[in-house]
Parts: structure tokens; C-alpha cells; sequence
């Protein structure tokens, strides 16, 4: 049994986020039995509170339920109970050191250290950008790919000149999956479709996408 302990701040935005994604992910790769993975937080601020609504909104578009989930501390004893401690950012790491003192076993790591590029991953409660935190899923692939999973408006300015445009057809509109493809075509930006809103099925088309770009 591997056992994951996802760190931030408060436990309600971004370590509940990778918990649950992650939680999902090893379902579907039949592997959940192999893992036992919760999270917590450094701060008592949020104790006893429920995964924000940005979070929540996220993995509501996902098809993925995180009811039941309330905040809680990250203790000493979690260090030994724990094979990976994974905080979200620089700060969540030194309060964490401040609460286990030293890390002898190599417990210790922060979320983006497995990627390509090792930086924090922002607060989500200060900046309000939930997207970028599952955006970052995409990072490990190599590859700029930006996820709309429900959004409003039109997409004209906020689309850029991803490498693919993602769409998860049973969480957005009709009107959006139009707007999307024409900007998509018009920039000769690739689309790809999922019908399943899960973290599985989005390295999928990922792992699609990169293996076509190498043949």
C-alpha cells in the first residue's frame, strides 16, 4: 500500500484538488486498491471546512464527487503514517519541515518537482484561477493544452494558441462546443472531444496527442 498525503494552506483548494484527481486517476488504471491517498493542511484557518467552490466546480465538470471531505491539520504523526508528503508550493513545504523538523526517510516533496518544470503551484483562494491547477496536468506531457471544461462567454481572446483545444463535450454547451471549433479552425489550433469528464480519460487524448506529434 502506497500512501499520499497532498499539503497546502488550507486543505480546501488546491491539496483536495490533487487528492481527488488522484484519487480518480488510480480507479481507473484499477489500481485504487494500492493506494490510500488523503490531504490537510498546514494552517488551522479553514479546520472543519468544506472543499471551496472553486475546487468543487472543477471536479463537479469532472464527474467527480469530493462529498464528505472537510479540512484538517497535517500532524507530526502523519510523517510516519504517510510514504509521500506533497505540498503545493514553497511555503507549504517550510511549514511542514516546521512541523516534522527533519525529513530522514525523504517524504518531502513539492507537487511540481515530478514535472518538467518544478515551481509552486499558486493559491487558487488568493487569485481565483482554479484552472491553472488542473491545467498542470497537462504539463507533464510536454505539451500547452488548455482545458475548458464550463466556461461563458466567448472564447475569441481567451483561447491563445494552445497546441490543442480540448472540449469535454458533456459539460459544455452546444453554442460553446460551436464557438470553440471555429476559433480552433480558424487558428489552426487541433480539437479533441472526450464524452467521459474524467483526469483518465483527459491523459488519454494526452497521451494521444504527444504520441502523434513524435511519429
Amino acid at each position: 500500500m502506497i500512501k499520499v498525503l497532498f499539503v497546502c494552506h488550507g486543505n480546501i483548494c488546491r491539496s483536495p484538488l490533487a487528492e481527488f484527481l488522484f484519487r480518480d486517476f488510480v480507479e481507473k488504471k484499477g489500481v485504487g486498491d494500492q493506494f490510500e491517498i488523503a490531504s490537510a493542511a498546514t494552517s488551522s484557518e479553514e479546520i472543519g471546512n468544506p472543499v471551496h467552490r472553486g475546487t468543487r466546480r472543477i471536479l463537479d465538470g469532472l464527474g467527480i464527487s469530493c462529498e464528505g471531505k472537510r479540512a484538517r491539520r497535517m500532524t507530526r504523526k502523519d510523517y510516519e503514517d504517510y510514504d509521500y508528503l506533497i505540498g503545493m508550493d514553497q511555503w507549504n513545504i517550510n511549514n511542514m519541515m516546521r512541523m516534522i523538523h527533519r525529513d530522514p526517510k525523504k517524504k518531502v516533496y513539492k507537487f511540481l518537482d515530478f514535472s518538467d518544470h518544478p515551481r509552486d503551484i499558486a493559491d487558487p483562494w488568493y487569485t481565483g484561477d482554479f484552472q491553472t491547477t488542473y491545467e498542470d496536468i497537462c504539463e507533464g506531457y510536454g505539451c500547452k493544452a488548455k482545458v475548458f471544461t464550463k466556461e461563458n462567454g466567448t472564447l475569441k481572446k481567451k483561447m491563445g494558441c494552445p497546441d490543442l483545444l480540448i472540449l469535454f463535450t458533456n459539460t459544455v454547451s452546444h453554442k460553446m462546443v460551436i464557438s470553440a471549433s471555429q476559433e480552433a479552425k480558424r487558428n489552426n489550433i487541433p480539437i479533441a472531444r472526450i464524452h467521459t469528464s474524467s483526469s483518465c480519460a483527459l491523459h488519454g487524448v494526452l497521451e494521444a496527442h504527444v504520441g502523434a506529434k513524435t511519429v
